[in-house]
């Protein structure tokens, strides 16, 4: 697996803490009225020290002293941004386009990683809020990445992209024609937008809803078909040992899925673990178990579309 590409809202979460370091309001005087700061100055400085093309530093010098520009200054070193695209223009001869987007996904990598050195320093005039740190963290880690002893690192490789595992998530409940689309799809996006805001009760919480919901989606595609009887009203006991019943899963399986529904609902985190840990993998276990549930009614449906078309049962007597 090749290194993961980074997010758009992994870019944003590092220009807002360019932002948090060198934007800020100070009150003079009287300390009555609050006068707004761009330190640009700052900005080349920090460039400067750390050895960046001497090109990027001329750049952050001359950028307009107004509130947000910090933050567009870093945004426009992603993509096809004209900041980017003078930079390369002075660094590399005539690049590709896969060079230039290398170029720019290691120069972001490099923000990251040195304005988190920069804003854990003591010794620093402004410092930076604590919120925006933790949002490129979670945003960093969602991306597949991990920081280490002052590194950015490529995450363990068997750990899942949440991200990508939700979008397809989406994709196949809405294939499958299930219940309560738009609440499956809320809640994965609840469980990303909480844990990016390090509220991992509620992204397990939400991690937890939309697995029963999938869940339910099924028993009641299957009690449709089946013309059985299984209210919408059903708790997540009565939903398992349905499916279980009707041959969607199996007795081990049956197991798990109820002793998940007990690991997602406790409150509070592992002892042996951190928070956010416990509510990383928490996620990918909802996620994954979801994932193997749709996927199970996907093959079952397309085994009896095979079997009702068989030229066996479709040959005229």
């Amino acid at each position: 697996m090749g290194v993961p590409r980074l997010s758009q809202k992994t870019v944003l979460a590092v220009a807002k803490v360019f932002e948090s370091c060198f934007e800020y309001n100070a009150y003079p005087g009287s300390g009555l009225t609050a006068v707004y700061h761009v330190r640009v100055d700052w900005l080349g400085d920090f460039f400067f020290e750390r050895e960046y093309p001497p090109q990027l530093v001329s750049l952050a010098r001359a950028v307009h002293r107004q509130r947000g520009a910090i933050k567009a200054f870093i945004i426009d070193l992603w993509g096809n941004g004209g900041t980017l695209s003078h930079l390369i223009s002075t660094t590399m001869a005539f690049p590709a386009l896969t060079d230039r987007n290398q170029f720019a996904q290691d120069l972001m990598l490099r923000l990251a990683r040195d304005i988190i050195d920069y804003a854990r320093r003591k010794d620093i005039l402004i410092k930076p809020a604590a919120k925006p740190l933790r949002e490129l963290q979670s945003a960093l880690e969602a991306d597949g990445y991990a920081i280490k002893d002052g590194r950015i690192i490529v995450a363990e490789q068997d750990v899942i992209d949440v991200v990508e595992e939700a979008n397809q998530l989406v994709q196949l409940f809405n294939q499958l024609n299930l219940e309560k689309p738009e609440q499956f799809a809320h809640d994965l996006k609840e469980a990303e937008e909480q844990y990016a805001n390090a509220k991992f009760g509620a992204a397990i919480k939400h991690s937890r809803d939309a697995m029963e919901i999938a869940l339910m989606g099924v028993a009641r595609a299957v009690s449709k078909l089946r013309q059985k009887n299984l209210p919408r009203t059903a708790l997540p006991g009565p939903v398992r040992a349905f499916l279980h019943t009707e041959k969607v899963i199996t007795d081990e399986e049956k197991e798990l899925l109820f002793a998940l529904h007990t690991i997602l609902s406790v409150k509070g985190g592992h002892a042996n673990m951190s928070e956010r840990d416990d509510a990383r993998i928490c996620r990918q276990y909802a996620l994954t178990t979801t994932h193997f549930v749709l996927l199970r009614w996907k093959t079952m449906l397309e085994q009896m579309a095979s079997s009702s078309s068989s030229p066996e049962e479709t040959a005229p007597s």
